[in-house]
């Protein structure tokens, strides 16, 4: 069956990147050009909440939006972006603005919110993320 996850007798699991179907994010409107394709969810591994690829076509962007007690690593494959992080308090950090090209890896603290925007005039953008759940940061 397509999409399935092969479980082995030492504890190691298998999945197919192009077998699992294109989907929408999870936060941002449901007809967004941005898809995703999920490897595995949080019933797999302890803390993980998942482990995906994402596809921001040329000119799109995830909306801002932060997670309470998610810490999320974006490493990026293919494209150039701007990735914008701040924190959510009124007195906060200043609003801190990264190059996404292929090879950046990027954490996000929980309670920092966070915006992706393709900023490629030929090409999307592709990563793959993982959130890791945890106590809120400080």
């Amino acid at each position: 069956m397509a999409g399935e996850i092969q479980t082995f007798k030492m504890g190691v699991y298998s999945r197919k990147l192009d077998e699992q179907p294109e989907i929408s994010l999870s936060h941002g409107p449901t007809d967004s050009p941005i898809r995703k394709r999920t490897l595995f969810g949080p019933s797999l591994v302890p803390n993980v909440t998942g482990f995906s690829q994402a596809i921001l076509p040329i000119g799109s962007s995830v909306e801002r939006h932060v997670h309470e007690s998610k810490y999320e690593t974006f490493f990026c494959l293919k494209g150039k972006g701007k990735f914008v992080v701040g924190k959510t308090e009124e007195t906060s950090d200043e609003d801190v603005e990264l190059d996404l090209e292929p090879g950046s890896c990027i954490t996000v603290a929980p309670q920092y919110w966070h915006s992706v925007h393709n900023v490629a005039d030929d090409e999307g953008l592709i990563m793959l993320y993982f959130g890791v759940a945890g106590p809120p940061s400080i």
